[in-house]
C-alpha cells in the first residue's frame, strides 16, 4: 500500500476516533452523534447543534487554503438556515498539522474572515463568497460567533490515548481490556454507522453507543486489524488464545465462514485436520479425551457431502450426529465421548439449530471460536460461555493462528 492511501485511511481512523472521543466526552446520555451529516460530525445535545469537520494532516504545513473551502461549506450552510428561517448551529472545525499553526490569529475578525477566507481568485476572477451568498457584515459577525477552530487538534496516537482512558474510566477497565475489547465494539460501531443511506440510521445517542460496546467479547474486524496492522493482529489473536502448553477437555466449535469465490477442497480439509490435530486428544493416558466440533458455512450441502467422503475413505473418522442412513440427527450420538477405541478425529455439525442443541446439553466448558469473512453469522451472548469472532480473509490465514 502506498504511502498517501495509508495516510488516507489514517485519516479515516482519526476521524472515527474524534467520534468516539465526542461521545465519550458527553455530559448527557441522550447527547447525540450524527456520523456524516451537514459535516464529518453533527453533535446534538438538549440547547444546541454542532456540526464538526475533522482534518487530519500530520505531515503537512498549517495554510489558510487547507480550511477555507470548509469554512465557506460551513458558511453556505449557515446562509441556506437563515433563507429557511430555521435555528443556528454551531460549527467547529478539528485539525492536526504537521506546522505552521502560527499563522492563523484567533479569535476571528469580520476583516480576517474575508480576507483570508472567503475572497479568492477562479479563472482569473475576483469571487467574494459572502457577497454571492447574499450575506452582510452583521450576517458574519453573527457566523463568526457560531464558528470556532482548533488548528492544534491532538495526534492520532494522543487522540487514541485519550479515548483509551476514557472507555477505562467508563467501564472501570485496565488499558489493555479498553484497547481490545472497547475501542475494538467502538470502532466498528461507528464504521458501520458510517456507511448507512440516511441520517437516522446514521444517529446514536451516548446511551445507546455504550450500551453497544459494552459486551467484553473478542470480535477481532477488520478495522481493529487495519489499527493493529495484519501482522500484529494475527499474532495477537494466536497469542492469547490459540497457544496453550496444555489444552483443557472442554467442548471446543470451530465455526468457519468460507468465502466461495476462493474455496478449495484441499484447503479446507488441511486446516480441518489441522484443528483437529491440535485441539484433539485420544490417547489412553488422558481421563478424557476429546475433540473438537466444526461447522462450515458458505459452501453447499453436496460439497459438505464430496468432504466427507473424501474423510471417509482416507480413514479420518468423524461424527455428523447420522447414526444410520436417513435418521435425523441424533444429539446424543454427536456428543458420544470419542477415544482411541471409536478414533473419533472431529465432530462435524451440519446446521446451526444443531449447535444450540448440542450447546445446550453440554455440561462442561464450551468454547466458540467464529471466524468469518463478512459479518458474523452465529450468535450467543451466553454468559457461560467464551465466543471469540475473528473476521479473516482466507482459511490460510485461520491456519496462521490456530
Amino acid at each position: 500500500m502506498n504511502r498517501s492511501a495509508v495516510d488516507t485511511i489514517k485519516g479515516y481512523y482519526y476521524q472515527f476516533d474524534l467520534t468516539i472521543l465526542k461521545l465519550l466526552e458527553s455530559q448527557s446520555s441522550t447527547d447525540t452523534v450524527i456520523v456524516e451529516n451537514v459535516e464529518d460530525i453533527d453533535l446534538l445535545t438538549a440547547t444546541e447543534t454542532t456540526a464538526v469537520q475533522c482534518k487530519y494532516y500530520a505531515k503537512t504545513e498549517y495554510n489558510h487554503s487547507v480550511i477555507a473551502h470548509p469554512i465557506r461549506q460551513m458558511l453556505n450552510h449557515f446562509s441556506n438556515l437563515k433563507i429557511q428561517k430555521e435555528k443556528n448551529i454551531r460549527y467547529h472545525l478539528y485539525g492536526h498539522y504537521k506546522s505552521g499553526q502560527n499563522k492563523l490569529i484567533l479569535p476571528l475578525t469580520l476583516d480576517y474572515l474575508k480576507k483570508h477566507f472567503l475572497t479568492f481568485k477562479k479563472r482569473g476572477k475576483k469571487i467574494e463568497y459572502h457577497k454571492d451568498l447574499g450575506l452582510k457584515d452583521v450576517d458574519l459577525d453573527e457566523f463568526i460567533q457560531l464558528l470556532s477552530i482548533d488548528n492544534n487538534a491532538q495526534s492520532y496516537d494522543s487522540q487514541i490515548g485519550s479515548l483509551i482512558s476514557l472507555l477505562q474510566k467508563e467501564f472501570n477497565c485496565t488499558n489493555d481490556e479498553a484497547r481490545d475489547y472497547y475501542y475494538n465494539n467502538s470502532l466498528r460501531v461507528i464504521k458501520d454507522k458510517s456507511v448507512e443511506q440516511d441520517s437516522l440510521s446514521r444517529t446514536i445517542t451516548r446511551r445507546q453507543f455504550i450500551k453497544s460496546i459494552n459486551k467484553k467479547e473478542d470480535l477481532f474486524n477488520i478495522w481493529y486489524a487495519g489499527y493493529l496492522g495484519r501482522s500484529k493482529f494475527l499474532k495477537k489473536i494466536r497469542s492469547e488464545h490459540f497457544t496453550f502448553l496444555n489444552i483443557s477437555p472442554f467442548d471446543r466449535f470451530f465455526l468457519i465462514g468460507v468465502n466461495p469465490s476462493m474455496y478449495s477442497r484441499n484447503e479446507l480439509k488441511e486446516m480441518i485436520q489441522l484443528i483437529s490435530k491440535k485441539w484433539s486428544n485420544l490417547s489412553k493416558k488422558v481421563e478424557k479425551p476429546f475433540c473438537p466440533y466444526i461447522y462450515i458455512s458458505g459452501i453447499s450441502e453436496t460439497e459438505i457431502t464430496e468432504l466427507k467422503k473424501e474423510f471417509f475413505r482416507e480413514g479420518f473418522v468423524f461424527n455428523d450426529g447420522h447414526p444410520f442412513l436417513g435418521s435425523d440427527f441424533s444429539a446424543e450420538n454427536i456428543m458420544i465421548r470419542p477415544d482411541h477405541n471409536n478414533d473419533i478425529r472431529i465432530k462435524i455439525i451440519n446446521e446451526l439449530n444443531q449447535l444450540d442443541t448440542i450447546l445446550y446439553r453440554s455440561t462442561v466448558t464450551k468454547q466458540i471460536f467464529q471466524f468469518y469473512t463478512g459479518i458474523p453469522f452465529y450468535n450467543n451472548d451466553s454468559e457461560n460461555l467464551k465466543h471469540i469472532k475473528v473476521q479473516l480473509h482466507t482459511l490460510t490465514e485461520i491456519k496462521k493462528i490456530i
